[in-house]
């Protein structure tokens, strides 16, 4: 009976990663310091350096945040939710929104609706929503999110680098009271 062989570093560290990542959550560095691994940091980077190069582990990909760094696999995470994730898991809620209505306001190019920050996967509270809002406003390095109202009287964000608010403005009144007939 042939006997199998074990995975290899590079193979078990994708594998915790991918597995990671298909249930929305991150691996750091320092985690593949911990049991079940037994790699000191600087092994486990050179793991990751070696894997960066191998054509088997293209989706393994790296964001630096402020307070650390995150692997997630692209097989199962968006890059933008990726980037939304660190800016949760490092309590950065204001630059967490900020970056979801510029993404929006640039990619689609829409508004985002305020009230889409309170589900999934913002899950942020209205109270809590309200005072981040208001802070995005006071802040200087959040002056291109501006706030619009529909008449129907939702109200959205949008980023002024990529929207024009005549153009915004327009895009809220299409979803809100065209699509809604």
């Amino acid at each position: 009976m042939a006997q199998q062989q074990a995975p290899s570093p590079k193979a078990r560290i994708a594998q915790r990663i991918r597995s990671q990542s298909s249930r929305g959550h991150f691996v750091t560095v320092e985690e593949l310091t911990e049991p079940p691994f037994t790699f000191t940091e600087d092994a486990a980077l050179a793991n990751l350096e070696a894997m960066a190069a191998d054509e088997r582990y293209q989706d393994i990909q790296w964001i630096q945040g402020s307070k650390g760094s995150y692997l997630y696999s692209n097989q199962n995470m968006t890059e933008n939710f990726a980037r939304l994730q660190v800016h949760v898991t490092e309590k950065n809620i204001l630059a967490m929104v900020a970056e979801a209505v510029r993404h929006d306001s640039s990619t689609y190019p829409r508004p985002t609706d305020i009230g889409a920050l309170r589900y999934k996967p913002y899950n942020l509270e209205q109270d809590f929503l309200d005072e981040v809002l208001k802070e995005i406003q006071e802040n200087g390095e959040y002056a291109d999110i501006q706030q619009i109202t529909a008449s129907t009287g939702v109200r959205y964000l949008y980023s002024n680098k990529f929207l024009q608010p005549r153009r915004a403005q327009a895009l809220v009144e299409l979803r809100e009271v065209l699509e809604d007939e």
